[in-house]
């Protein structure tokens, strides 16, 4: 299965989760609208404005991986711990557990977001 950039949706939140500012983004497959039979709940590729945060947030009933693509910030992990990230880094966000995210240089930082359910 191959989604695709061309029929993805175009994507701008404000104050993403709780944070702070613009993220923009496409959006591959929407929240909880994945195909039926797969655990994949939601595949996006989001960037974050200099400043903009993804607030502290948790995840009951599945986990969630970043991939840095491009730009520096900080995850912010369960225990409210910020550690720095850049291009190549992978976070994982357990079922269970809080994560965020914040870009804390001058470029936007962009990453890959995808959320995998417990059970189909």
């Amino acid at each position: 299965m191959i989604f695709r950039k061309a029929q993805a949706s175009v994507t701008e939140t404000h104050d993403a989760c709780g944070g702070a500012g613009l993220m923009t983004g496409f959006s591959y497959v929407r929240r909880g609208a994945g195909p039926a039979g797969s655990r994949l709940s939601m595949a996006a590729v989001n960037t974050l404005a200099p400043g903009a945060s993804v607030g502290v947030h948790p995840h009951e009933g599945d986990e969630e991986v970043y991939l840095v693509i491009s730009g520096s910030g900080e995850y912010i992990d369960s225990d409210g711990k910020a550690v720095p990230v850049g291009p190549g880094d992978i976070t994982l966000t357990r079922e269970g557990e809080s994560h965020g995210l914040r870009n804390t240089g001058g470029s936007p930082l962009t990453f890959a977001a995808v959320i995998m359910a417990d059970r189909a």
